[in-house]
């Protein structure tokens, strides 16, 4: 048994294995802190069966709640000299050189 899958039909039939005549409905849904979530039903014919799915961020649906979201360092990378090739833009008698590197940034070098 998939413990993740595309869709919740698929996770449903692949869990409940519920009887094609009698089918199954979702008895309740909703969303919690961690995302959306469903309770499905289905009769198998041996009784009803009940189980929760969740809804994770990459639109997957599995059987266990998604994690907590983390912190995470999103924004603009800058540049150092030591990520690449540079071209001397600039010359002064014994101060500093202004430098052009590769991603278009400008660097002040002292050569003295």
């Amino acid at each position: 048994m998939a413990i993740s899958g595309m869709s919740l039909r698929s996770m449903v039939d692949d869990w409940l294995a519920p009887d094609p005549k009698r089918g199954f409905r979702v008895s309740h849904y909703g969303r919690s802190g961690a995302g959306r979530y469903v309770c499905v039903v289905a009769d198998n014919g041996s009784g009803s069966k009940a189980m929760f799915f969740f809804r994770h961020r990459d639109g997957k649906w599995c059987i266990y709640p998604p994690g907590p979201e983390r912190p995470a360092m999103h924004g603009k990378v800058s540049c150092t000299e030591a990520s690449g090739a540079s071209v001397q833009v600039g010359k002064s008698n014994g101060g500093p050189v202004k430098r052009q590197l590769a991603c278009g940034c400008s660097h002040l070098q002292d050569t003295g």
